[in-house]
C-alpha cells in the first residue's frame, strides 16, 4: 500500500510538471532585492519589459541575480523620464550573462545602457542592440560615481545617493572574466559609443559598428581603476600605466566607425591579436572631423590578413574634411599580410581633406607582406608614415608609401623611421610626387645598422608632377645595401631631392645603387655621404646622371678612413657593370655632368671600378677633385672625365699627401666588351689610370689633369692621358716632390689626332726631384699630334734616369712632342747642376790603407762567400780612428777664392734628342787613380777591380 502511494505521487508530480508552463523569465532574468526599489520584469510574448528600479539623479539602477536573454527574445528597459541619462544594470548572482537576443531601451529619451557582470558576458550569434544612447558592457566589479561612491556587483550596495554620471570602472576582485562576441552584429546609433571592457575580450566572427561614434575595447587583468570620460557625448576610457592589462582578440570580424562625421576606435590590451578583420574609420562625408584609430598593447600586437583604414572619401572637390591618425603602440608589433592606410581619397576616387597618417611605436616592428600608406589622391595633406622602434624594424615583401598621386594637390609628411636597427628585405619605400605639392621624403635614423636587401627607397618627382622631389636622409652606425637602391629623381621641370647619408661604415654590394638622375628640365640634388669607410663592390654605383638640359648633380664624399671601389658585375640587365661613382651626361643631354669631390685618407679603385664624371652627349663632363693621403688605381681602376660625343671632357685634380699609384689592367675588359658592347662598358680601355680625354671621333676637347703628391708611380701599363681625336689635347700637371717612376709600358700622354685627324697636343708639366723610367720597359711621355701642333713638355727635375727625348716613340722609354704632318712641339728638360764649391767636401790628405784596418779572414771557404766591409758616404774616413766623421754641412769663406759661387743653371735640351741612352750602372768597387786618389768604379770592361772585401794578406799560407 505504501509503495503504491509513493508511485502515485511520483506519477502525479510528473503530470503536474508537464501541465504547468515553465516561467522562462524566472529562469533567465531574475531581479534581486538589493535596491531600495527593485526591478520588475514583465513578460510580453517574446519581450520582457523591465520597469521600476531605483532612480538617483539622472541615473536609473537595475539589479539582477541572473540576467540572460535567449535567442529571439528582447530585454526592453523602459525609461520613465527624459531626465534619465544612464540606465545601469548589475548582475550579482555569480553566473555569466548570455545575450542571444536583443538588448533594448525604450520609453522617453535616449539613455546610455551599462551592463555590469563580473562573471562574464557572452553575445551569441544572433544578439543585437537597440539602444538609444551608448552601450557599455563590462566585467568590472563596480562602477564609480565620482566621490559619491560606487555601484558594485560583487558586493551589492545601495545606489540611492549616486546621482552623478559614472566616472570609472573598479576591478578589485579578479575573476579574469571575458566578454565574448560570437558572430554577433553589435551596433549603436550614429554618433554613439560602443564600449566592451573585460578581463579578456574576444570578438570571434562578430561585427562592431558605431558610425560616426566610438568603439572601444579594453581588457584588465589586475586590480585597478579605468576612468570613464566624455568627449562630445562620446564615452572613452583612460588606463593608468601600472594597470595590468588582459588580452584581446578579433578574429574574422570587423569594426566600423566610418561615417559622414566623427568616428574613432580604441583598443587597449596586453596582447592584441587581429586576424582576417577590417577596422574601418575615417570619413565619407564633407566638412567634418573624424577621430583616431588607436591600437595600444603593453605586450604584443599581431595583425594578420587584415585591413585598417582611416581615410577620407567624399565627392565634393572643395569640401574640407579631416581625420585622425592610425596609432599602433606595443612592445612588439607584427603586421602580416595586412594593409594599413590613412589616405586622402584612393586610386578610384578623389577627396578633399587632411589625415594624420600612420604611426607605429614599439620596441620591435615586423612587417611581412604588408602595406602602409599615407598618400594623397585628392586635395589636402597626410601625416605620412612614422615608425619608431627602440630595438628593430624588420620588413619583408612589404610596401610603405607616402605619395602625391597624379592630379592631386597637397602635401604628405613622407616616411620616417627611427629604430635601433632597420632591416628591409624585398621592401619598397616610396615618397613619390606625381601631382602638385611636396612631400617630406624618406628619413631613416638607426643607432646600429640599416640593411637593405633587394629593396628600394625612392623620392622621385615624375613627369606628371609640377613640383619637386623630396630629400632622402639615412643616418646609422653601419649601412649595408645588397642589390638595393636609394633614388631621388626628377623627370619634370622641378628639382630632385638631396640624398644625405651619415654612417661610420657604408657598404654597397651586388649592383646596389644610390642616385639622383634627372631628365627634361629637371635639376638634380646633391649626394652627400659622410662616413669613415665607404666600399662599393660587385657593380655597385653612386650616380647622378642627366639626360636633359640642366646640369647633373654633384657627389660629395667625406670618408675619414677609406673609399674602396672594387670589381664589376656581369649582370647584362644592369646598366653599370663596373662599381664606381658616376656623374655622366647621356643621350640627348646638353647639361654639364656633375662634379665628384672625394676627401679621404685612402682611395682605392680596383678591378675595373671607376670614378667617372664623363660626357656621352653634348654636355660637358664634370670635374673630379680628390684630397687623400694615398690614391691607388690598380687592376683596371680608373678616374676619368672622358668625352665620347661633342661634349668636352672635365678636369681631374688630385691632392695626395703620400702617393699616387697607378698599376695594371683589367683582365676581364676584352671579354666584357665583346659580350656587352662599347655602349654598355663605361671603362676607358683596360688600363688603370687617369683619363680626361676624348674617346669618340667627334671634335671635342680633352680635360686637364693635375696631380700633387710626394710619390707618383705608373706600372704595368698605368696611364695618365688627356688625348683627343680632333680637338685640343688637355694639359697634364704633375707636381711630385720626390719621384715619378714609370715602369712596364706605362704612359703619360696628351696627344691629339689619334685617328689621323687634326687637333693640337696638350702640354705636360712635370716638376719633381727624380724622373725615372726603368730601361728597356718602353714607358713614354708624349704630347704628339698628327695634322696639328705637338704639345709642349716641360720637365724640371734634379735627375732623370732611363728616359730621354726622341724624334718618335721607340722600343725604349721616350719623351716626344712631335707632329707627323704639322709642327713639332717642344721638350724642355731642366735639371739642377751641382756647384762643386758648394756641394763637395774636401777629403783628408793622407790616404788610409783599408787592408790594415780589416781583420784577416783565414777561412778555407770560397773567397766569394767572405764578408765585406763597404765604406760609403761623401765625407771619407776621419784623419785617424779616434776622430769623428765630419758632417755634410760645410762652412765656406768665399772672400779669398778666385771665383764666386755660381747659380745652378738649367740645361735646355730641345728635340731632337739623343737616339740612344746609356744605362746607369751602380758603383760596386774602387781603385787608385794616377794621382793616388780613390775612385769608385762599376764592373766596367777592363777596369781593375778592388772590391771592398776582407783579404787574406795576414793569413799563413795553406799547405797544398
Amino acid at each position: 500500500m505504501k509503495n503504491f502511494r509513493l508511485k502515485s505521487c511520483f506519477v502525479s508530480g510528473i503530470i503536474w510538471c508537464c501541465l504547468t508552463p515553465i516561467n522562462v523569465t524566472q529562469a533567465q532574468i531574475v531581479p534581486d532585492t538589493t535596491l531600495p526599489k527593485n526591478s520588475v520584469v514583465t513578460p510580453n510574448n517574446m519581450i520582457w519589459e523591465i520597469t521600476a528600479g531605483t532612480v538617483a539623479g539622472n541615473n536609473l539602477f537595475h539589479s539582477f541575480k541572473q540576467f540572460s536573454v535567449p535567442e529571439m527574445h528582447t530585454a526592453d528597459f523602459i525609461n520613465p523620464s527624459a531626465n534619465i541619462q544612464n540606465i545601469l544594470v548589475r548582475v550579482t548572482g555569480g553566473s555569466r550573462s548570455d545575450i542571444f537576443g536583443t538588448l533594448k531601451t525604450s520609453g522617453v529619451g535616449s539613455p546610455n545602457l551599462f551592463l555590469l557582470n563580473p562573471n562574464g558576458i557572452l553575445f551569441g550569434p544572433n544578439a543585437s542592440l537597440n539602444v538609444g544612447g551608448s552601450f557599455v558592457a563590462t566585467t568590472a566589479n563596480a562602477i564609480a560615481f565620482g566621490n559619491q561612491g560606487f555601484f558594485s556587483a560583487s558586493v551589492p550596495n545601495n545606489p540611492a545617493l549616486l546621482t552623478v554620471n559614472p566616472s570609472a570602472f573598479l576591478f578589485n576582485q579578479i575573476y579574469n572574466s571575458s566578454i565574448t562576441n560570437q558572430y554577433t552584429n553589435l551596433s549603436v546609433h550614429n554618433g554613439q559609443s560602443l564600449l566592451l571592457l573585460g578581463g579578456k575580450v574576444s570578438i570571434d566572427g562578430g561585427n562592431l559598428s558605431s558610425p560616426g561614434g566610438r568603439i572601444e575595447l579594453g581588457a584588465v587583468a589586475g586590480e585597478g581603476t579605468v576612468e570613464l570620460n566624455t568627449n562630445n557625448q562620446n564615452l572613452y576610457l583612460s588606463y593608468p600605466d601600472n594597470l595590468i592589462r588582459g588580452d584581446i582578440s578579433i578574429l574574422n570580424g570587423s569594426a566600423n566607425v566610418r561615417s559622414n562625421g566623427g568616428g574613432s576606435l580604441s583598443i587597449n590590451a596586453h596582447n592584441l591579436s587581429i586576424s582576417n578583420t577590417q577596422i574601418i574609420g575615417g570619413l565619407i562625408g564633407n566638412f567634418n572631423q573624424a577621430g583616431d584609430i588607436i591600437l595600444n598593447a603593453t605586450g604584443r600586437i599581431n595583425i594578420t590578413e587584415s585591413v585598417i583604414t582611416n581615410s577620407i572619401r567624399n565627392s565634393l572637390d572643395y569640401a574640407i574634411s579631416n581625420t585622425g591618425r592610425i596609432d599602433i603602440q606595443a612592445r612588439a608589433v607584427l603586421l602580416n599580410d595586412s594593409f594599413i592606410r590613412s589616405d586622402v581619397g584612393n586610386s578610384f576616387s578623389s577627396a578633399t581633406g587632411n589625415t594624420d597618417g600612420v604611426h607605429i611605436k614599439a620596441e620591435s616592428v615586423l612587417l611581412d607582406n604588408t602595406a602602409l600608406s599615407a598618400s594623397n589622391y585628392g586635395r589636402g595633406s597626410t601625416g605620412g608614415v612614422f615608425i619608431e622602434a627602440k630595438e628593430s624594424v624588420n620588413s619583408n615583401n612589404s610596401f610603405i608609401n607616402s605619395d602625391i598621386n597624379s592630379g592631386s594637390f597637397g602635401t604628405t609628411s613622407g616616411i620616417k623611421i627611427i629604430a635601433g636597427s632597420v632591416l628591409l628585405k624585398n621592401t619598397t619605400l616610396n615618397s613619390i610626387n606625381s601631382g602638385n605639392g611636396n612631400t617630406n621624403g624618406v628619413s631613416i635614423k638607426a643607432n646600429d645598422s640599416v640593411f637593405l636587401t633587394n629593396s628600394a627607397i625612392s623620392t622621385t618627382a615624375t613627369d606628371e608632377s609640377t613640383s619637386n622631389a623630396s630629400n632622402l636622409n639615412i643616418q646609422a652606425r653601419d649601412i649595408f645595401l645588397n642589390a638595393s637602391s636609394l633614388d631621388s629623381s626628377a623627370f619634370n621641370a622641378g628639382l630632385s631631392g638631396n640624398i644625405i647619408i651619415n654612417a661610420q661604415n657604408i657598404l654597397l654590394n651586388n649592383r646596389s645603387f644610390i642616385g639622383t638622375p634627372v631628365d627634361s628640365m629637371a635639376s638634380p640634388g646633391l649626394i652627400d655621404i659622410n662616413t669613415r669607410n665607404l666600399t662599393l663592390t660587385n657593380g655597385a654605383a653612386i650616380s647622378s646622371i642627366t639626360t636633359g638640359s640642366r646640369n647633373g648633380g654633384n657627389i660629395q664624399i667625406n670618408a675619414t678612413e677609406s673609399v674602396k671601389l672594387i670589381a664589376f658585375s656581369p649582370d647584362p640587365d644592369f646598366k653599370f657593370f663596373s662599381s664606381g661613382l658616376f656623374t655622366d651626361t647621356v643621350g640627348n643631354a646638353i647639361g654639364k655632368a656633375g662634379n665628384i669631390d672625394i676627401k679621404t685618407r685612402r682611395l682605392q679603385v680596383t678591378d675595373g671600378a671607376l670614378v667617372s664624371a664623363s660626357s656621352s652627349s653634348g654636355g660637358r663632363g664634370g670635374n673630379i677633385n680628390i684630397i687623400a693621403d694615398t690614391v691607388d688605381l690598380v687592376g683596371g681602376g680608373q678616374i676619368l672625365t672622358s668625352a665620347s660625343n661633342i661634349g668636352n671632357a672635365g678636369n681631374i685634380t688630385i691632392e695626395a699627401k703620400n702617393r699616387v699609384n697607378i698599376s695594371g689592367s683589367d683582365p676581364t675588359f676584352a671579354a666584357r666588351l665583346a659580350e656587352f658592347g662599347s655602349n654598355s662598358i663605361i671603362n676607358d680601355g683596360a688600363n688603370s689610370g687617369l683619363f680626361a680625354r676624348v674617346r669618340g671621333t667627334e671634335r671635342a676637347n680633352a680635360g686637364d689633369i693635375t696631380v700633387n703628391t710626394r710619390l707618383l708611380g705608373l706600372n704595368n701599363q698605368g696611364t695618365i692621358t688627356t688625348g683627343t681625336t680632333a680637338g685640343e689635347g688637355g694639359n697634364i700637371n704633375l707636381n711630385v716632390r720626390d719621384v715619378v717612376l714609370l715602369r712596364k709600358n706605362s704612359t703619360i700622354s696628351a696627344n691629339a689626332g689619334t685617328a689621323n685627324a687634326g687637333g693640337n697636343g696638350g702640354n705636360i708639366n712635370i716638376n719633381t726631384n727624380f724622373l725615372i723610367a726603368i730601361p728597356g720597359e718602353n714607358s713614354d711621355i708624349s704630347a704628339n699630334a698628327f695634322n696639328g701642333r705637338g704639345g709642349r713638355i716641360d720637365i724640371t727635375a734634379q735627375s732623370i734616369f732611363g728616359i730621354a727625348p726622341s724624334f718618335r716613340n721607340t722600343q725604349f722609354s721616350d719623351i716626344t712632342a712631335s707632329s707627323q704632318l704639322g709642327i713639332n712641339g717642344e721638350v724642355t728638360i731642366n735639371t739642377l747642376q751641382v756647384d762643386p764649391i758648394q756641394g763637395l767636401s774636401e777629403l783628408p790628405t793622407s790616404i788610409v790603407d783599408s787592408s790594415t784596418l780589416l781583420a784577416a779572414d783565414c777561412s778555407k771557404e770560397d773567397e766569394n762567400n767572405n764578408s765585406q766591409f763597404v765604406v760609403t758616404g761623401r765625407g771619407g774616413l776621419p784623419t785617424n780612428p779616434y776622430e769623428l766623421l765630419g758632417g755634410d754641412v760645410l762652412w765656406s769663406d768665399t772672400r779669398t777664392r778666385e771665383m764666386t759661387a755660381r747659380r745652378n743653371l738649367p740645361v735646355d735640351v730641345k728635340s731632337p734628342a739623343m737616339e740612344k741612352t746609356m744605362a746607369i750602372a751602380p758603383a760596386n768597387g774602387w781603385r787608385f787613380n794616377g794621382a793616388g786618389e780613390v775612385t769608385l768604379i762599376s764592373h766596367a770592361s777592363g777596369a781593375e777591380e778592388n772590391l771592398l772585401k776582407s783579404n787574406a794578406y795576414a793569413c799563413p799560407k795553406q799547405e797544398r
